[in-house]
């Protein structure tokens, strides 16, 4: 059997693959669409060149293309399957609807620079993850990179090296060799056998050039003739044939191209750092370059440091931490790279950031296609790693050991070992505020009420401080430190607290959002989102020095913390502002501001007339309601409780229903716009995971905490009455439930097959359920004429929203789904949408994301304090 002839692929791949067409050939192997019997997807099939494979042998092969089948990143084009069938080698990755970076090259001729470098940034984020875990592409090249929505994952990772770790001086011997010549590194056209990661970074070097210039830096009529000017000739320079390209990047790929691989970067994530230019740094090699500027001298190692510093260096791509903070007389500060659209996730009611108290672990809630996960990432490791968990896990806090990770998952506090995968719950309401002393006692403070409380290690609960909260444990267990909360806003006073005897002494009457302890240091949060520092003696609980502002725009939520952790080494992490604008989206993803300025929009809701938009909004006076009209962009403010969020309109338009606390409980209430009358509650629950959605007989649907092991719930709220209806409890994780605009259906989200897929449901109670969707789903809404659902699907490099036509007669059916637009730049929300569609069906309304997509990380902060008092420096 041949690899090019379809008919007998499609009988020796029979029951487990299709094969539709030939995708193209290349030099190891062929591609073809296919049919993921199985699991209902398009995929790439490859079937290797049948002279390779009978070179490197098959059974070798596919065991060390087992390797890449780990690999996973954003970037990175995942490895789903591999085997061999009557001697034909074949390996299975998914299917990018979209084009190879070579199709882009030959249509373009020359990329802009800042696609050109986005490009670059990404592919040199997927080669560092992969360096990381000792496996070297050997391939790179644009026919290897495909592009989705603008964005590069790196296909046949590892392919290259199973075929020179099966094929060995075999292939040698038959004439064979494995790279492209034009992006091959001299030590590969030489044929040595020990390469590293800096030959990847020479290809990319390659790949940037050709992107920025339209030629590849060596060409010639034979492969021969390029592999010997890739052995003697220097690239030319790029600016003489581009001047609008930075010097530094010039600089950057020519440093990339060295002939020696020792005087190249040494790391993909090096050059990374190069390209992007922080800090006005224009040279990554330590010699003197001719050409159309000159040189700098600033070596690899500095601008590593110096790139690292600034918020400039904020761009799209993988984690980037560099390694040179151990030097206490140059602090660094070093910001933490996640993947695009999937970056730390907002909230403004639980902590999503926390760092070990030795400084050398993260714990972070990051946004997801269908919700958010927890990832843990240990500052010198490659990647982060996810934490198995139900989706929209928040109040991330992490063991003082760094060996155990805590998060509220429903209305309880669960606990996972490092390494594990079963949570444990603890008798514990889900808080931020959690804080266990050296010898095992318990501090902590609910989310709704004020007041900390004492935790022996006998389980028994005592109130110590009835009117601060504790916001860390110190010395051992003697102290803490925590804020008197006088005003009723997200803000009080920074508070000394004697854990023994149950003292407290004011330190300063500023307003704090959070404060806490390092090193001789007491650092704050202020409402605006400033962190400040000042020497402290934690035994008497007071300032010995000047206050000095160390950063700006950390995220302060709006239920009295603020998004940072500090460890005891006096390395700082905290999460930027998350602030966004409010937009209005057509069907074709034509995109129009409503609101301009840029808040924390969440929740938003269109009026049933379809001329207002509803939204909660955080804010230095807590957690409200904000409503604003569509034709002359006033803005007002709803509800006055402080904790308002969640809205929902009424089905007249005359009034809300929201989520706010009260004494410790969730509970919904509904006001009357316009009127002075107080807002009416509904029901007050510990467990009310949303606001839900009134029916006409004023019952609501709503979700709690799953009674049947995990996840949550799909419940009916009787008015004024304890009473619950269960609609669905299964031990899958039920969620976004919204009922049908005519109150018969109710759609919602399981994961009972694996993943969250979208279903619709009989209110009546009916076993007969509908899926919607095929390949994962969440956030669905209804249009208004019930027969149209959208939902938020994932993608390869984000999201997009999906629009599901049904037919809801006596056979409920889907007859059509079609794609929409990109939403990946828009923000995600749990357990409800975060988006809403207009009464006509004919347009959206979305908070799209404005703020920063990375963590900070500050490493020795007390230095860095010390030296902005000596210099008056601003951070």
């Amino acid at each position: 059997m041949t690899g090019g002839n379809t008919e007998e692929l499609n009988v020796a791949l029979s029951g487990r693959y299709r094969i539709d067409r030939q995708l193209g050939a290349g030099g190891m192997a062929t591609v073809y669409l296919a049919h993921d019997i199985k699991h209902d997807r398009k995929v790439a099939l490859k079937v290797l060149r049948p002279e390779l494979a009978a070179v490197v042998g098959a059974e070798r092969f596919l065991t060390e293309i087992k390797t890449t089948a780990n690999l996973q990143h954003p970037h990175v084009l995942a490895l789903f399957d591999s085997g061999q069938v009557g001697g034909t080698v074949f390996y299975v990755m998914p299917f990018v609807d979209g084009e190879s970076l070579r199709d882009r090259i030959e249509r373009e001729k020359q990329l802009p620079i800042d696609d050109a470098l986005r490009i670059a940034r990404e592919v040199g984020d997927a080669l560092h993850y992969a360096h990381g875990l000792g496996v070297i592409h050997r391939d790179v090249k644009p026919e290897n990179i495909l592009l989705q929505g603008g964005h590069a994952q790196v296909a046949d990772f590892g392919i290259a090296l199973a075929a020179s770790k099966t094929g060995g001086t075999r292939m040698t011997e038959t004439g064979m060799s494995l790279g492209t010549p034009k992006y091959m590194s001299p030590e590969q056209a030489m044929g040595e056998r020990t390469i590293d990661a800096r030959t990847d970074v020479y290809a990319l070097g390659c790949v940037l050039y050709e992107m920025l210039t339209g030629d590849a830096p060596f060409t010639g009529s034979t492969a021969q003739g390029i592999m010997a000017k890739v052995l003697t000739e220097k690239p030319a320079p790029i600016l003489p044939r581009r001047d609008r390209v930075p010097a530094y990047v010039e600089d950057a790929v020519l440093t990339a191209l060295e002939k020696l691989p020792a005087d190249r970067f040494a790391t993909a994530a090096e050059f990374v750092v190069a390209i992007s230019g922080a800090s006005g740094a224009t040279s990554a090699s330590t010699r003197a370059r001719t050409g159309a500027r000159a040189a700098t001298t600033t070596s690899r190692r500095q601008l590593i440091v110096v790139a690292a510093t600034v918020a400039a260096f904020a761009v799209a791509g993988g984690w980037l931490i560099g390694s040179a903070g151990a030097n206490a007389e140059a602090p660094a500060s070093y910001l933490a790279l996640v993947e695009p659209g999937q970056g730390p996730a907002f909230s403004g009611v639980a902590r999503s950031v926390d760092i070990s108290a030795d400084g050398r672990t993260i714990a972070y809630s990051a946004r997801h296609p269908l919700g958010t996960r927890l990832l843990v990432r240990k500052l010198d490791a490659s990647a982060p790693v996810a934490i198995p968990a139900t989706a929209n896990a928040f109040h991330v806090r992490l063991s003082p050991d760094g060996q155990a990770l805590y998060a509220g998952q429903g209305a309880a506090m669960h606990r996972i070992q490092m390494g594990g995968t079963t949570w444990t719950p603890l008798n514990l309401e889900a808080t931020s505020f959690l804080h266990y002393a050296e010898d095992g006692v318990l501090w902590w403070s609910g989310m709704l009420s004020t007041g900390s409380f004492r935790r022996g290690l006998d389980g028994h609960d005592s109130l110590v401080f009835p009117r601060s909260t504790v916001t860390q444990v110190i010395q051992g267990g003697r102290y803490g430190l925590g804020t008197e909360n006088t005003t009723g806003t997200n803000s009080g006073l920074a508070t000394w607290l004697d854990l023994r005897t149950g003292a407290t002494r004011r330190i300063f009457e500023a307003p704090v959002v959070e404060l806490r302890y390092t090193m001789g240091y007491l650092l704050y949060v202020r409402p605006d989102g400033v962190m400040l520092a000042a020497p402290f003696d934690a035994r008497s609980g007071t300032i010995t020095g000047a206050h000095v502002e160390i950063a700006r725009d950390v995220s302060v939520s709006g239920a009295g913390f603020a998004q940072f952790g500090v460890s005891d080494n006096g390395t700082v992490v905290f999460v930027p502002g998350f602030n966004n604008d409010l937009v209005r989206v057509s069907r074709s993803g034509e995109t129009r501001v409503l609101l301009s300025d840029l808040r924390r929009y969440h929740s938003p809701r269109i009026s049933p007339e379809g001329q207002r938009v509803a939204y909660d909004d955080v804010t230095a006076d807590g957690r409200d309601v904000w409503i604003v009209n569509m034709a002359t962009r006033d803005v007002s403010r709803a509800t006055f409780q402080r904790d308002g969020h969640d809205v929902v309109w009424a089905a007249d338009g005359r009034a809300i229903h929201y989520l706010a606390g009260r004494g410790g409980k969730l509970d919904i209430y509904r006001t009357q716009l316009g009127s002075s009358a107080t807002p009416t509650a509904f029901q007050a629950r510990a467990e009310l995971s949303y606001t839900g959605t009134p029916l006409a007989d004023r019952s609501i649907i709503t979700m709690v905490p799953g009674r049947a092991g995990r996840g949550t719930d799909i419940v009916r709220l009787r008015p004024d009455s304890a009473a619950t209806d269960t609609l669905l409890a299964t031990t899958a994780d039920e969620s976004y439930v919204v009922p049908s605009p005519n109150g018969r259906w109710f759609a919602y989200t399981s994961d009972h097959s694996g993943r969250p897929e979208l279903y619709v449901r009989a209110m009546s109670g009916s076993d007969v359920q509908l899926q919607v969707s095929v390949d994962g789903a969440s956030e669905p809404m209804w249009a208004r004429d019930g027969r149209e659902l959208f939902y938020r699907r994932p993608t390869s490099n984000g999201a997009e929203l999906t629009s599901a036509t049904l037919d809801l007669g006596s056979e409920p059916r889907v007859t059509s789904r079609k794609s929409l637009f990109d939403v990946s730049n828009f923000d995600a929300a749990g357990p409800h949408a975060n988006y809403d569609v207009s009464p006509d069906g004919s347009w959206f309304v979305f908070a799209r994301r404005a703020g920063a997509d990375h963590i900070v990380v500050l490493q020795n902060v007390p230095e860095l304090a010390r030296r902005i008092a000596r210099t008056g420096a601003t951070p």
